[in-house]
C-alpha cells in the first residue's frame, strides 16, 4: 500500500464506527430470486481466478494494482483457497485494471469471514474496489453480476450475501439498485479497531459470536 493511499485511510477513520462499535447492513439474495447478469461489454472485460490458483497466473500489470490496494501476502492467501475466487475488470483497449471483487462459499460447514459467519451453501462476495477514474461507469454493476453468476450457477450456492457499512450510502444504494435484500443487520464490538463481538440479526434471530479466535481468508 502506498504512503498516500495509507494517510488517506487514516484521515477517513471515524472515532466511533472504526474504534468501537460499527453498524453494518446484510444484503442478500436467494438462488430463486436471482435471474443471471449479463458480464459482456465493449469497455471492460472480466478475468476470473477461480480457487486454488497462484499469484503467478495474474499478469504484471494486475498484480501490481492488486497489490497497491491489498498487498501481496493477502492475495496469496485468498487465490490458494479452493472456495475463494478473484474478479477483475480492465479496460478493454489498453488493458488497464480499473477494479476487484472477491468471493467466497461453504458447501457443508460455516466459514467466516470479515467477522461474519457464512452459513452452508453460502456465498459472501467482499472487498470490492473501482479505481476513482472508472467510477459511475457500471463496473461495479459487472463485477457484482460476475460474483453471483458464479456462486450461484457454478458454486452452486442457495444465497449469496454482501456485508455493507451503514455509512457507506453510495454502496448501500448500489446493492439495492443491483436487486439485492435487506436480511438483516450486523454490529461489530470493537476495541481500539479490533473486533471483540460479532452480533447477527437476521428476521427474528440474534446471534452474538466471540470473534477473536474465528479464522478468516484475510
Amino acid at each position: 500500500m502506498t504512503r498516500r493511499q495509507t494517510l488517506q485511510r487514516i484521515r477517513n477513520i471515524h472515532p466511533i464506527e472504526d474504534l468501537f462499535f460499527k453498524r453494518r447492513t446484510l444484503f442478500g439474495v436467494d438462488s430463486t430470486a436471482y435471474e443471471q447478469r449479463p458480464v459482456d461489454q465493449d469497455t471492460y472485460n472480466l478475468s476470473r481466478y477461480v480457487g486454488s490458483s497462484t499469484r503467478t497466473e495474474l499478469d504484471s500489470v494486475e498484480l501490481r494494482f492488486l497489490e497497491d490496494y491489498i498487498g501481496e501476502k493477502t492475495i496469496e492467501r485468498r487465490l490458494k483457497r479452493p472456495n475463494c475466487s478473484l474478479f477483475l475488470a480492465r479496460e478493454t483497449k489498453g488493458g488497464e485494471p480499473v477494479g476487484f471483487y472477491w468471493s467466497v462459499y461453504t458447501n457443508n460447514t460455516p466459514v467466516w469471514h470479515d467477522s461474519f459467519r457464512i452459513p452452508p451453501g453460502s456465498g459472501l462476495v467482499f472487498n470490492a474496489y473501482v479505481a476513482p477514474p472508472h467510477r459511475r461507469q457500471g463496473i461495479y454493476r459487472l463485477l457484482q453480476g460476475a460474483c453471483h453468476n458464479y456462486l450461484f450457477n457454478t458454486a452452486g450456492c442457495e444465497q449469496v450475501f454482501t456485508i455493507v457499512e451503514d455509512r457507506n450510502t453510495a454502496s448501500m444504494r448500489a446493492n439495492e439498485k443491483f436487486g439485492l435484500q435487506i436480511k438483516g443487520k450486523n454490529y461489530l464490538i470493537k476495541f481500539l479497531s479490533i473486533n471483540i463481538l460479532s452480533v447477527i440479526e437476521m428476521s427474528t434471530d440474534r446471534q452474538t459470536y466471540f470473534v477473536l479466535p474465528k479464522g478468516d481468508i484475510r
